[in-house]
């Protein structure tokens, strides 16, 4: 779409059970045809606000990863930097990664914060020529466990607070590729 603003999907996470983070994970499951077009920021409303992937391959290619669509799991406690990541298969970035551009601890921001609340993830596609979806993302949040209503430290809370199949609202991307 090569719009600045891209598209946001937005989530609430009720009140009432008084997890606290103590680690963030992130799904991300998104069909494009040009990943390294893509910037993926995840924001607690009111709370802290992370650039989790930021144009795959870009600087080492001016224009990035030109594989197709990406489905990861985003984990601070990962081997690998997504930014780093262009497979030659469908998805070209698959598995688990280290996010950010440099890649870092970046989900733990979120440490320490309640679960609960307006959670949103904005997609930029920052060329035109190609079209995309985001297909489906999610949290899973770890909490400390020392308090009621705490997640247990020893349970990945696989919680699906979002698992968006934007059937009929697809959120779409366009890129316009220029050709010498």
């Amino acid at each position: 779409d090569n719009t600045p603003g891209g598209a946001t999907s937005s989530i609430n996470i009720p009140c009432g059970g008084g997890e606290v983070i103590d680690d963030l994970d992130v799904l991300v499951q998104i069909s494009h045809s040009w990943v390294g077009d893509l910037q993926v920021r995840l924001t607690k409303v009111g709370g802290a606000s992370e650039l989790i992937v930021d144009r795959p391959g870009v600087p080492d290619s001016t224009f990035g990863c030109s594989g197709d669509d990406i489905d990861a799991t985003l984990d601070d406690e990962a081997a690998l930097p997504i930014e780093d990541e262009c497979g030659g298969g469908v998805p070209t970035i698959q598995g688990e990664f280290i996010p950010g551009d440099p890649a870092g601890s970046l989900l733990a921001s979120f440490d320490g914060d309640d679960l609960c609340g307006d959670w949103e993830l904005n997609v930029v596609d920052n060329a035109g020529g190609d079209t995309g979806t985001l297909t489906q993302w999610c949290l899973m949040a770890g909490g400390g466990g020392t308090g009621p209503g705490d997640v247990p430290a020893t349970t990945t809370v696989g919680i699906v607070l979002m698992a968006l199949v934007l059937l009929g609202t697809s959120v779409f991307f366009l890129r316009r590729r220029v050709t010498n």
